[in-house]
């Protein structure tokens, strides 16, 4: 099977900028919020959130 190559040549058409956070001791909980920006200027505003289980810990930040 052969899988088309996913927009290797495409123009970049918009970015993505936020923030994330989680804290946890043994259940996790994590959310980060941002915007999505589009080169046409549209904007679409985000929350993702979740829990995981097992760990421990605070984070701060947003990763690529």
């Amino acid at each position: 099977m052969k899988f088309a190559d996913c927009g290797a040549d495409l123009p970049l058409s918009g970015m993505i900028s936020g923030e994330a956070r989680s804290v946890s001791f043994i259940v996790g909980y994590r959310w980060r919020k941002g915007i999505l920006k589009l080169n046409d200027g549209q904007e679409f505003p985000f929350t993702v959130r979740g829990l995981k289980v097992v760990e421990t810990g605070a984070r701060d930040g947003l990763r690529g």
